[in-house]
C-alpha cells in the first residue's frame, strides 16, 4: 500500500506544481508583454532606439542556455514508474491551470 499511496501523492505533487507553473509563466509572459509594449512605445514617441539585431542575438542566447540548463533539471535516470505518476500528475495539472 505503501507504493501506491507513494504514486497518489507523485501524482498530487505534479498537478499541483504544474498547475502552479503554468499560472507563473503566464504572469511572466504578461508582464514581459508589458516590458515590450513599454519598449516599442517609448521608441515610437523617439525616446530610445531598440536595436534589433542585438535583441534578436540576446534572446538566442536565453534559448541556448535554457537548452543547455534542461536535462539538469528534469532528470529521467530512474524511478521510472514514480516519473511517469508524477509527469501524469504535472501533464494535468499544466492542462487544468
Amino acid at each position: 500500500m505503501s507504493e501506491l499511496a507513494s504514486l497518489g501523492t507523485l501524482g498530487v505533487a505534479g498537478f499541483l506544481i504544474g498547475y502552479a507553473i503554468k499560472k507563473l509563466v503566464k504572469l511572466f509572459l504578461f508582464i514581459i508583454g508589458l516590458f515590450i509594449l513599454a519598449l516599442v512605445g517609448l521608441e515610437h514617441l523617439g525616446a530610445i532606439k531598440i536595436d534589433y539585431d542585438k535583441l534578436g542575438q540576446a534572446l538566442i542566447n536565453a534559448i541556448n542556455i535554457v537548452q543547455r540548463w534542461l536535462p539538469e533539471i528534469i532528470p529521467a535516470r530512474s524511478g521510472m514508474f514514480y516519473a511517469v505518476s508524477f509527469g501524469a500528475g504535472f501533464a494535468l495539472g499544466l492542462l487544468k491551470g
